[in-house]
């Protein structure tokens, strides 16, 4: 039987879980919403029209998904709901014995493997600088005393972070349905949100 304060720890540790699993859904929404911006027949549109919606947009939101991502990664605190708590949580082998469903322990595994590489990762201390000095509007603009990074970069540690906080919920039966149905509903949405604004443009 387990003892009150590895329970107490179990409960904490899933109900982080539950916690980054919203951010990510949010994560992913934002991800396929701008993405789906980024289709050429949009730019050209946009272009066309000599708008600055797309931007006006845009902007705001890729702010948002580095804000999200970089609380991800935030240093660890007790009372700080980031990914450094949980996996200092986990690392008692009772408390990841109580979070992980039938079968989830090589989902957990898989989760820690990528952790211990994503927070290690060159991208993270970048984000993180940019996260704390650039505006939304010049978001991953060249400073001399930052490395550049691209958005292809930016959007595949998005889909890093997504698929470890995925493999989480997995293995704690926190959540049933995958990110890609997830993804699938909003990029239905996103192509025709974007539909209606080129044609307005």
């Amino acid at each position: 039987m387990c003892s009150t304060e590895t329970l107490d720890q179990a409960e904490k540790a899933r109900g982080l879980i539950k916690h980054f699993r919203l951010d990510i859904e949010e994560s992913v929404a934002i991800r396929t919403f701008l993405l789906a911006a980024s289709s050429a027949s949009l730019t050209e549109a946009f272009i066309k029209g000599k708008s600055h919606l797309h931007n006006l947009i845009g902007n705001p939101l890729l702010q948002r998904q580095l804000m999200l991502l970089m609380r991800l990664y935030d240093i660890e605190s007790r009372d700080r709901a980031c990914l450094a708590r949980l996996f200092s949580l986990l690392r008692a082998p009772e408390v990841r014995q109580s979070i992980t469903t039938d079968g989830g322990e090589p989902a957990i595994r898989a989760a820690t493997e990528l952790w211990d590489s994503l927070r290690n990762d060159p991208r993270k201390a970048l984000l993180r600088a940019m996260r704390d000095t650039v505006s939304a509007h010049n978001l991953l603009a060249r400073r001399p005393e930052l490395a550049p990074i691209t958005y292809d970069e930016f959007w595949k540690f998005s889909r890093d972070t997504e698929k470890l906080v995925e493999y989480l919920a997995f293995g704690s039966g926190v959540a049933a349905v995958s990110l890609d149905a997830v993804e699938k509903v909003w990029s239905e949405r996103a192509d025709e949100y974007w539909r209606q604004v080129t044609h307005r443009s």
